[in-house]
Formats: structure tokens, sequence, C-alpha cells
């Protein structure tokens, strides 16, 4: 299972060094903590330990006597802090007040942001020291503090903080709140072309040391090929330009806001009938036709009063989407870390599509507090009663059978390709078949079949030149699919008796899904072992944080996971959202 990374360690790594690193900056925006602040220590309450801190904000700098030499002294700290080697996010002037005081108790502190982990506690007081000391004191302003901060920075302002998905709370309404939450799959293009959409596959997680969130897709969605270079890309650094990515292309945000309006509608339509029937059944009360008239109408009453409650959460979803997320910019998640070039694995006759890409979420990408990490949701068009027959169509498979809860299915570990080949699950005739669901962004929840032979595929990318073959698992619809079977680098699950698999078809993984023993927060995937060539496999369990450690590869070198390892210089334990 996992778990939160330990937060006291995580703290105890700055104020160990700096006790006020966390109260410097309480209640701030990015609540970024303090490495070294030099002077003397910000107010306090005086209650004790367990008080509660002072709530910081952050207020302008006009007209400080300081302004007209402001540029030479950035540009001075620049020079002294790339001379060092210090690789800074933004060197900044700000007061600091206490929430609600009229007047800042610190009218100017200059602080130099740096990438979390990236500088030690000696490093950054020798720097803070040095711009205090010799830069700010050679320009005539001894008395300014400075603060070193593990702050980063982007190029937007507040991001969009996806919300997860309620089913439980959301009623009829979670389908149409689907696209603008984290749950899988999310809905993604590049910023700079939105109309090139696709979705996210699996939440990753760097290490125990990292709270990064990654999210893996296919190379032809965060880079397209007619737009860019077939050259992959590797993210190196904060002054290198970023390829960013939005939730909800064009396409995606038009078709989930005009979803909601033609429900909203039809709720409307759907109000009239029923007030139209309720008058005639009111009317026949009054000739004295019986009971049946009433309880009828107060059956059709209680509809109304459902309806009138969806409009109104629509309605409401309606107006947070359109004023806070209309602009493409409001979208934005994140960027392009790692791309792989788009090609194929090898020459020989079973070589795979490489088609994938690592994206760095922003920390404001999502409200993390309530974040689901890897659950598909999986309601919507089938409904409870149908997703027996169609991911279990033999009874012998049902034993243990279990709708997953709120209609949220949990990827929870890794299957062999064999397994996908030779599956075990049987079909209502008793065949070995592999029944397998997707929520893809045009067609919704879908059911198919894996097709237990590859197919060759050929790749043509007219615009770049680019054009290969490659084998690729198909995927064929059932007799009662709601809409095409249609899986390019969407999330393609199957529901076994105790397990299920997790097919990313542009991306060339497979893996198992297995129900989890407990509900999991920020923790999202655990790892299983198998006794059939897993790609990942648990290693250890500590502090009931599962670590899952990359011990061998079920396609090979190629694997994504592990060329996805290689390509970021992870270390080889691997956390999964």
């Amino acid at each position: 299972m996992f778990d939160k990374p330990d937060v006291v360690s995580e703290r105890s790594r700055l104020t160990d060094n700096y006790p006020d690193a966390f109260t410097d900056t309480y209640g701030t925006v990015s609540g970024a903590p303090f490495i070294y602040k030099t002077g003397p220590a910000w107010p306090k309450r005086e209650r004790g330990l367990e008080a509660q801190p002072y709530i910081r904000e952050i207020r302008p700098v006009h007209n400080h006597p300081i302004t007209s030499s402001w540029p030479k002294i950035l540009r001075d700290t620049e020079a002294y802090l790339e001379d060092r080697g210090v690789k800074f996010t933004a060197i900044t002037g700000f007061g600091f007040a206490n929430a609600r005081d009229k007047t800042p108790f610190c009218p100017l502190l200059v602080t130099i942001g740096v990438a979390p982990r990236t500088v030690a506690f000696e490093e950054a007081k020798a720097a803070a020291e040095h711009v205090k000391g010799t830069i700010l004191g050679q320009a005539g302003f001894h008395d300014i503090e400075v603060a070193i901060r593990e702050w980063t920075t982007s190029l937007s302002g507040s991001g969009p903080k996806l919300p997860s998905l309620h089913p439980l709370v959301d009623g009829r309404t979670t389908e149409f709140r689907h696209p603008f939450a984290s749950t899988l799959d999310l809905y993604i293009a590049p910023l700079k072309m939105p109309y090139y959409e696709g979705t996210v596959g699996l939440y990753l997680r760097r290490s125990n040391d990292s709270d990064d969130i990654l999210a893996l897709t296919a190379a032809h969605v965060a880079r397209p090929p007619p737009m860019h270079p077939n050259t992959g890309l590797t993210h190196k650094g904060s002054s290198q330009h970023r390829d960013e990515i939005i939730a909800l292309g064009s396409k995606a945000y038009e078709d989930a806001t005009t979803n909601i309006i033609s429900r909203s509608g039809t709720l409307h339509k759907t109000n009239a009938s029923l007030e139209e029937k309720i008058s005639r059944l009111e009317r026949l009360q009054a000739e004295g036709r019986g009971d049946a008239e009433t309880v009828a109408s107060a059956l059709l009453r209680q509809d109304v009063v459902r309806a009138t409650r969806n409009i109104k959460r629509l309605d409401r979803l309606h107006g947070e989407v359109t004023k806070f997320l209309t602009m493409p910019k409001q979208r934005r998640i994140g960027f392009v870390l790692h791309a792989d070039p788009i090609g194929v694995s090898s020459s020989e006759p079973d070589g795979y599509t490489i088609d994938w890409a690592v994206i760095q979420l922003n920390k404001d990408a999502f409200y993390l507090g309530e974040f689901k990490g890897n659950k598909v949701y999986i309601g919507g068009k089938i409904k409870e009663e149908e997703y027996r027959d169609l991911m279990f169509p033999n009874h012998t498979d049902r034993a243990g059978y279990e709708y997953p809860k709120d209609g949220l299915l949990q990827i929870y570990g890794v299957m062999p390709e064999s397994e996908i080949h030779q599956p075990t699950q049987l079909n209502a005739n008793g065949d070995n078949a592999m029944p397998v669901i997707k929520n893809g962004m045009t067609t919704g929840a879908t059911v198919g079949w894996v097709n237990g032979l590859k197919s060759l595929v050929r790749h043509h990318y007219i615009d770049c030149g680019l054009e290969f073959t490659a084998s690729r698992p198909r995927l064929c619809p059932t007799v009662k699919g709601v809409a095409p079977f249609l899986a390019k680098a969407t999330l393609v699950l199957s529901s076994l008796t105790e397990k299920a698999v997790l097919l990313l078809c542009s991306l060339g993984v497979a893996a198992r899904l297995m129900r989890p023993m407990s509900p999991l927060g920020l923790r999202g995937m655990s790892l299983s072992r198998t006794s059939r060539r897993p790609c990942l496999a648990a290693s250890s369990t500590r502090k009931s944080l599962t670590m899952i450690r990359l011990v061998r590869v079920c396609q090979g070198p190629g694997c994504t996971l592990h060329r996805l390892v290689l390509a970021l210089r992870v270390s080889t334990l691997m956390y999964v959202y």
C-alpha cells in the first residue's frame, strides 16, 4: 500500500538547520519553506510550541529607496549565484506581514528561490550572507535581509487544481465532472497545439524522496510529429524552454461543456413533462378518482426534486469551468519532462511501437489532498448491473466478484505479456478470452476483447517523413459494445477474478491490476510479485509504504518502464501513485 511520504522527516530536513523554515512562510500561497534567512527571527505567537503560527502574507513593494538600484542588484546576485553553480529559480523582492496587519513587519525581503533539494544549508547560508553583506551592503542597504527558499516557478499563475471524482456524492452528475477531474483517463493536449489531444495513462512518482507527480502518455500527444522534429526531448533544467501541457484540448473542453448544457436542457424538458403529468393527476384527484393518483403524483414530485437538484449541480459546474478553465492557459498542468523519439523497438517481426512521454505535473495541477492516484472511472454509460455480465461473462470467474467501489477501478500491479496472449479468463462459451474496458475521450466507457494475435501496423506521419511498421495488440468490440472500441494511448482494463490488465497500447506497456486491500489516498498503485517474468515486483515494506523495485523487463531492455527509469535517471526504487 502507498502512503504519503514521511512528512516529519521531510520537515526536519530543513528545520534541523533553520527551525523557522515553515513558520516564516506559513499561510502563503505556495507555502514554500525557507532554507535560511539572515537577520533576527520573525514574530511568533507566545503560547509555546503548539501555538498556531501566524499566517503570513506577501506584500508588494513600491517607492522603496532600493528601486533605482534594484536592476544592478539582481544582475550582481545572478552573476554571484552562477559563479557558485547555484541554479536559482527566481530572485524576488517582497514585503512580509502577518495576516490582517496593516503594516508589514518586514517591508522588503530579498528572496532567492532554488529547486527543492538542490542547495544544502551551508551553501544557502553562505549565499544569503554574501548577498546581504556584499551586494546589498555595497549598494547601501545593510538593513535588508535575504532568504534562500525552496521555490519552484512556472510561467503561469495559478493552476487548475483539478479535483478528484466523488461518484458517491456527485451521483448522476459524475460523468459530467469526469473530464474536469484528475481521475484517469485525464484528457490532455499541448498548450501551443490544443487540437492534438490524448490522455494520461498512468501516474508515477520518482522516489520516496520526491513528491513530484509524473504522468505517462504518448509522445505523439505530448510532442505532435507535424509540429516537432522526431528527436525526442529530455528537460534538463529550469532555464530550458518548456513544452507545456494542458488539461482538456480544444475539442475535449468544447465537448465537455456542451454535454453539460445538453444534459441540463434535457432535465429542464423532463421537468416540464413531469409537471404536466402532475397537473393532470391533480385534476383526476379533484374529480375523486382515488389514492392511486395521489401516490403517482407524489412519486413524480420526487422525480422533479431530483432533476431540479441535478440541474443546479450542472449549472454550478458549468459556471465554475467556464469562469476558471475557459482559456487554455488556465488549464496548464505541467510540462514534457521526457519524450522518446517515435519509432519501432527493433527490425524484428515482433518489434513494438515506441511512442511514450512523461509529463511532470505542476504542484497546483490537482487538489493533492484528495488525489486518488491511479483509479480509472468506468461508470457512466456502463451500469453496475451490466458490468458483471460484460467483464465476467462466465459464471466460473465470478467468485468473489465485486463492482469497483463508486465505479473507480484501481490499478494495482503488473502483468506479463504472456497472459495477454494466453488469458486464463473465460468467455460465456467457456473459451479462453480476456474482456477489456476503457473510458476513452470520444467514446466514454466501452467494452471489448483482446485479440490473441498481434497485428503489424504501419505508422506514417507525412508531415515529418516518419514511416515504420510495428506489432501491437489489437482489440475487438463486444456484440454489446456501446461504442466502437478504439484504443490508442488510452487505458484499457480487464478485470479477472482477482486481477485485471492494463494496456497502454501505443506505449508498449502491459500491467496487472489487482483489487487493493484497503483504500488508497495519495498512493494509487501497489505492484504485486508474479511468477511469470514480471516487469516490476514489490521488494519490501517500510512504514506502510510499498517500495517498487525495477527487477526485470517483460520485453527486454526496450520495455517502456525500463527506458523510463533510465531516461529520467531515477533510482531503482520507483514509486507509483
